[in-house]
């Protein structure tokens, strides 16, 4: 939100409604073949990972979970064998689920909604509780929108809306 705020001056910082939350995820190939359960098992020799980097001219939610992820316990060893692993940077999740599609890579970190809606391609394992690395979707209104814009932003925090976001992998 922070880099669209800086491209789109129009919209205001104060009014940034953080609206859910997501994990992230291990995408792997449909039917688990390389049986990973968590993170540590990303660190094997024989695994391939794709992960979300923006390689410094891209942002988007996915860029650099990678290293939050792998370092979140402090481990210079778990960052570096993680490192070895990646066989693609990709610039966004459209990019990162393509690529682990075409090169049949084992793992792919990721956010749940991709894993939900490709249960055909891919299967998902969550990421041990004391790595997960959450993510928001905040809104924020422009200035010259519609008045039903407001009202759509109503009806997301609704008990429907959040039964809907839900079987995408969000929450409240």
């Amino acid at each position: 939100m922070t880099a669209f705020l800086e491209t789109y001056k129009t919209f205001d910082h104060d009014k940034v409604i953080p609206m859910y939350i997501s994990p992230t995820v291990i995408a792997v190939q449909k039917g688990n073949p390389k049986n990973i359960r968590g993170f540590d098992d990303l660190l094997k020799k024989d695994v391939t990972i794709i992960v979300t980097d923006g390689k410094g001219i891209y942002n988007t939610s996915g860029t650099g979970t990678w290293e939050d992820v792998a370092g979140r316990k402090g481990k210079l060893s778990d960052i570096a064998g993680f490192r070895k692993n990646i066989v693609g940077y990709t610039l966004g999740s459209g990019a990162g689920f393509k690529a682990f599609k075409e090169t049949k890579a084992d793992a792919w970190l990721t956010w749940p909604n991709w894993p939900i809606s490709n249960a055909k391609d891919m299967d998902m394992v969550y990421i041990d509780k004391d790595r997960v690395i959450w993510r928001d979707l905040n809104m924020v209104v422009s200035p010259r929108a519609d008045p039903e814009t407001q009202d759509f932003l109503d009806f997301l925090i609704t008990e429907k809306a959040q039964k809907i976001m839900k079987t995408e992998g969000w929450q409240r």
